[in-house]
C-alpha cells in the first residue's frame, strides 16, 4: 500500500503507539472543534460537523500575507508564551481624546509604572510603600513646625515675664491704683494689672509673697509710674513711719460741713481739698451716677456716719472714698432690689431717710415718723410736708448753741427748695448722712395709713396722730418744748 510523501512514520517503526504514548486528546479551538495533529490534515479530514472548506478559500498557512506584530518588551513575568503577541494599533490622537480626566498623557505626563501585570497583592504593597513614605514626610514636616512654635511661644513668655518683673521696657505714663484696707496679696496684685502697672498678677503675687515687705503695703491711693520693677513697686506700698494714725468718729445726722470739720479737726486733710475732691472726682458708684459733679454738697447723705480710722495727712481722695465705701457695703443687695420695686428713687428714699434721722434718735418711732412722710406724699390734702428738719438745714446748726422752736420757725420765711413749708414734696435731696437703722426706716415704714402728724412732748418722744386738731393739743400740752 503506498504511503503519503508527506506522512511521517510512526516512531518505532510500527504503526502503533510507543510506551507512554496514547492517542492524541484534541484541543478546543475557537471554532469548537478538535485541531488535528498534522495541521496540514485539516483538509483532508475534517472535523465532524463542519462541512468542506469553500473553493477558492486557502488553508491556514497559505496565500495569506500576514504581517508580524512586534510583541510588547516590557512583558510581565509568568505571562504565557504568545499572550500580548497580537496587540491593537490606537492612535496616540485617539488616546488622547478618550482619555478621562486626571489620566497621563504619553505626549505631555511623565510615564508612569508599569503595574499592569501586577498581581493585586504586588499594586498594594507599592501603594503601601509610597503612603509609608508620603505620610513619614508629612510627620517630619509637622514635628519640626510644632518643635519651631513651642521655641518661639515659650522664649516669648519668658520675655514677657522678665520684662514685667525687671521692667525691661519703658512704659510712658501712670496710673491711680486703690489699695483697701481688707486687700490680700492677690488682691493687690489683680488692682494693678487692671491698672496697666503689671502684666502677670499671678507672678506678682508669687514675688510679693516671697518678698519681706509684702507685710508692709499701706491700704490707700497711689500713683505709680508705669515703668516700675517689681521691688519698686513693692516700696511705693509700703507703710511710711511719718504718718500717724487717727481714729475719727463721724455721728448719724452731721451733714457734709460737719462731717468735712471733723476730718480737718483730727488732721486727716484740709477743708480746701476736700471740698475740692467732692465736687470734681467722678467716684465710681453706681448711686452717685445720676448726680452732677461741680458741688462739694451733691455728696450729702452718702458719706456714711460710722468710727473710721485714717492717717494724717491722708490723701483726700482716700478719705473720702472709704466714706463713700461703706455707704456701698450697707445698702445691701436685698435693699437696692427693693428700691427697684418703690415708685421712688434711691436718691429720694436717702432723702426721706434724712429727714427721719433728724426729725427722731429714738429708733422705735423712725418707721412711724417714716409713714407720716409717705402719707402725707400720697395724700392731695396736704401739700407740703412742713418738715421742721429742712428749716434746721436751712438755718444751719451751731454746735455751741441749740436752735429753739423760735429759730426754726424763723426758717419758715426763707425762699429755698429746701423748706417743705413753701414748696410741694420733697426736698432736692438729702440734708444730712443717715444711719443704717434711719436708712431701713426709709425703706420699710410702718403700716399705718391714717397718721399725718407728729409732735414733740416733754420726754423726747413724738405722739402720732390723724387731724391738724389732736396736733395742736399735743402742742400745748407740752409748753416746755414748744414754748
Amino acid at each position: 500500500m503506498p504511503q503519503d510523501p508527506q506522512r511521517k512514520p510512526p516512531p518505532h517503526g510500527s504503526g502503533s503507539p510507543g510506551p507512554g504514548q496514547g492517542k492524541q486528546i484534541p484541543r478546543p479551538n475557537q471554532g469548537g472543534g478538535a485541531r488535528p495533529a498534522n495541521p496540514q490534515q485539516a483538509h483532508r479530514n475534517p472535523v465532524p460537523g463542519q462541512g468542506k472548506r469553500p473553493q477558492g478559500v486557502p488553508a491556514p498557512g497559505q496565500g495569506q500575507h500576514t504581517q508580524k506584530i512586534k510583541p510588547i518588551q516590557n512583558q510581565t513575568p509568568g505571562t504565557a508564551p504568545g499572550q500580548g503577541q497580537h496587540t491593537q494599533k490606537i492612535n496616540p490622537m485617539q488616546n488622547q481624546r478618550s482619555a478621562a480626566p486626571g489620566t497621563a498623557r504619553p505626549d505631555r505626563d511623565p510615564p508612569r509604572r508599569n503595574t499592569q501585570g501586577a498581581s493585586p497583592g504586588q499594586r498594594g504593597v507599592a501603594y503601601a510603600k509610597r503612603k509609608k513614605e508620603n505620610t513619614g514626610c508629612l510627620r517630619g514636616v509637622l514635628y519640626t513646625v510644632s518643635v519651631l512654635a513651642v521655641s518661639f511661644f515659650t522664649a516669648l513668655f519668658v520675655w514677657s515675664c522678665a520684662d514685667d518683673v525687671l521692667a525691661l521696657m519703658d512704659q510712658e505714663g501712670q496710673a491711680t491704683v486703690e489699695v483697701e484696707d481688707s486687700y490680700t496679696i492677690s488682691e493687690v496684685s489683680r488692682t494693678l494689672k487692671k491698672s496697666g502697672i503689671i502684666k502677670h498678677a499671678w507672678l506678682f503675687s508669687y514675688y510679693a509673697n516671697r518678698s519681706e515687705t509684702s507685710q508692709d503695703i499701706e491700704p490707700g491711693i497711689y500713683d505709680l509710674p508705669k515703668n516700675l520693677d517689681y521691688h519698686a513697686i513693692l516700696r511705693n506700698l509700703r507703710k511710711h513711719s511719718d504718718k500717724v494714725v487717727v481714729a475719727v468718729t463721724i455721728p448719724e445726722g452731721k451733714n457734709v460741713d460737719e462731717t468735712i470739720d471733723i476730718l480737718v479737726e483730727a488732721g486727716v486733710s484740709t477743708r480746701e481739698l476736700l471740698e475740692k475732691t467732692m465736687a470734681e472726682n467722678e467716684f465710681d458708684f453706681s448711686f452717685l451716677k445720676t448726680i452732677p459733679t461741680g458741688d462739694y454738697k451733691r455728696l450729702e447723705g452718702y458719706l456714711f456716719p460710722d468710727k473710721y480710722d485714717f492717717y494724717t495727712n491722708e490723701r483726700p481722695d482716700s478719705v473720702i472714698l472709704k466714706l463713700l465705701r461703706n455707704f456701698d457695703r450697707k445698702l445691701t443687695p436685698s435693699m437696692r432690689n427693693h428700691v427697684k420695686e418703690e415708685p421712688y428713687s434711691l436718691h429720694e428714699i436717702m432723702t426721706v431717710a434724712s429727714m427721719i434721722q433728724l426729725e427722731t434718735g429714738y429708733v422705735p418711732e423712725m418707721k412711724d415718723v417714716s409713714a407720716v412722710i409717705y402719707n402725707r406724699l400720697k395724700n392731695s390734702r396736704f401739700p407740703t410736708l412742713d418738715m421742721d428738719c429742712t428749716l434746721v438745714y436751712l438755718i444751719g446748726r451751731d454746735k455751741d448753741k441749740e436752735l429753739t422752736q423760735a429759730d426754726i420757725a424763723k426758717g419758715k420765711d426763707i425762699d429755698s427748695p429746701y423748706n417743705t413749708y413753701k414748696n410741694k414734696g420733697l426736698p432736692p435731696g438729702p440734708i444730712c448722712s443717715p444711719g443704717s437703722e434711719a436708712l431701713r426706716a426709709a425703706l420699710y415704714p410702718a403700716n399705718k395709713p391714717g397718721i399725718f402728724f407728729y409732735a414733740l412732748t416733754v420726754d423726747g418722744t413724738h405722739k402720732f396722730v390723724a387731724d391738724s386738731y389732736s396736733h395742736e393739743q399735743i402742742k400745748k400740752n407740752n409748753p416746755e418744748v414748744y414754748g
